[in-house]
């Protein structure tokens, strides 16, 4: 019953550039999935510099905007790596299907590696390494003047993104909001972190900056407080 109420998107981020292998792996990724869900789809996604889910889930949000359903789930190809228990996924993605989240269950974290940048514990100073990049790629994807300090835990949240989000929670921004994201993590985001020219710093590319630093932004695109809570069944 539940595969009735569930499609399954994939957004393919490592294909290849000849067309017909393409569609081969297309049709064998259709078949393969489509007995577990109502509908398969298959999209590439062609990145001009790497970036990760950013491209893949802003992608669906531009393509699906004015046709989103209630709940969409995005998750990685390695799902399990990096949830708990698959059970937490599996019950999230029926209680959803089944309407049995509640109204104020608008984005919920799969994820359990959950971070904080203001030094808990420390006795020290408490620095963040990251703070231009976090400060310039916040002002670019927000359009904001101001930026949250981390080191005064300011911004908190769950890393290696993957969630539940309901779609009047994505549409609380315009779909403008992500055209202009998606526009901007290709090699503009990159150049945002370096402070002279257009540049794309090899290292950055290697440790793909701007989609990492970006996992701390998702749950205030979709409407949560920039400190985002530990869930209680995470250590």
């Amino acid at each position: 019953a539940i595969r009735a109420s569930v499609a399954l998107r994939i957004y393919h981020k490592c294909g290849s550039a000849v067309d017909h292998q393409r569609e081969e792996e297309s049709q064998k990724l259709i078949k393969t999935w489509s007995s577990w869900f109502d509908t398969v789809q298959v999209r590439y996604v062609d990145d001009e510099v790497r970036a990760d889910d950013c491209s893949a889930y802003l992608a669906y949000v531009v393509d699906r905007y004015d046709d989103m359903p209630e709940f969409a789930v995005f998750l990685h190809a390695d799902a399990p790596e990096h949830i708990p228990t698959i059970d937490l996924l599996m019950d999230t993605v029926f209680a959803a299907a089944r309407g049995y989240l509640p109204p104020e269950a608008g984005f919920i974290h799969l994820a359990h590696n959950y971070v904080r940048h203001d030094c808990p514990g420390s006795t020290g100073t408490c620095t963040t390494p990251d703070a231009f990049e976090v400060a310039q790629l916040w002002r670019k994807v927000f359009q904001s003047s101001i930026t949250p300090v981390m080191s005064e835990g300011e911004l908190n949240g769950y890393c290696c993104v993957q969630f539940l989000v309901r779609r009047e929670r994505i549409r609380l921004r315009s779909k403008d909001f992500y055209v202009r994201a998606l526009s901007f993590f290709g090699a503009e985001s990159y150049h945002a972190l370096f402070p002279v020219g257009k540049v794309v710093w090899e290292p950055d590319t290697r440790g793909r900056t701007p989609c990492q630093l970006n996992m701390y932004f998702w749950h205030v695109m979709f409407g949560e407080d920039l400190w985002l809570p530990r869930r209680h069944r995470d250590k």
